[in-house]
């Protein structure tokens, strides 16, 4: 079976798939998306101190229309003072890097604040923090600093482990942990 389409049909078709396409351009080139590549997390048991490790490998993105933000860390990239609590921290009993190769923060800052004017803000973010597959919501406040288009992101705020399946006695119940991303 053969469809004739008039003249006039396909001219109001390509009229609406021009208007649609210069619409979704015009979205995605107002969206503020800001980008950090050189991030950095860390955290320390407050079990034992000598217990700590940081990875300089976070990446960040954050969209300051819509306010969604999303954090990840390589789970084998944190570095400890002891090569042997490095392979302790990444074998199958406590994070198992291997099947589980990263720890993944989604969400969303939650304010009223437009966050493109230079200033510095105490954001709150909710959303799903992700580590060894297990998915839990999970909410943190953090201080963001936008400067003359630059923002910076850091956050303090503790994990139990037991939620996410991070059964080791070594690390206890709950880590602190530090985090900074500078996006541009």
């Amino acid at each position: 079976m053969t469809f004739a389409i008039s003249d006039q049909t396909k001219k109001t078709m390509n009229t609406i798939l021009t208007t649609a396409t210069l619409v979704l351009l015009t979205l995605c080139m107002n969206a503020q998306e800001l980008v950090s590549n050189t991030g950095s997390v860390s955290f320390i048991t407050p079990k034992d101190a000598d217990v700590s490790a940081t990875s300089q490998s976070l990446t960040s993105k954050i969209n300051l229309d819509t306010k969604e933000i999303v954090f990840s860390v390589p789970v084998q990239a944190f570095t400890f003072a002891s090569s042997k609590m490095q392979q302790h921290f990444n074998q199958e009993g406590v994070m198992n890097s291997a099947k589980f190769p990263k720890a993944k923060f989604v969400g969303t800052i939650v304010t009223d604040e437009s966050l493109k004017k230079d200033g510095e803000y105490d954001v709150t973010v909710e959303g799903e923090m992700t580590i060894k597959g297990n998915k839990q919501p999970f909410t943190a406040q953090g201080t963001m600093t936008v400067s003359e288009g630059t923002i910076e992101v850091t956050s303090s705020f503790t994990i139990n482990g037991f939620n996410f399946g991070v059964d080791s006695k070594d690390f206890g119940d709950v880590v602190e942990v530090t985090l900074n991303a500078v996006y541009e």
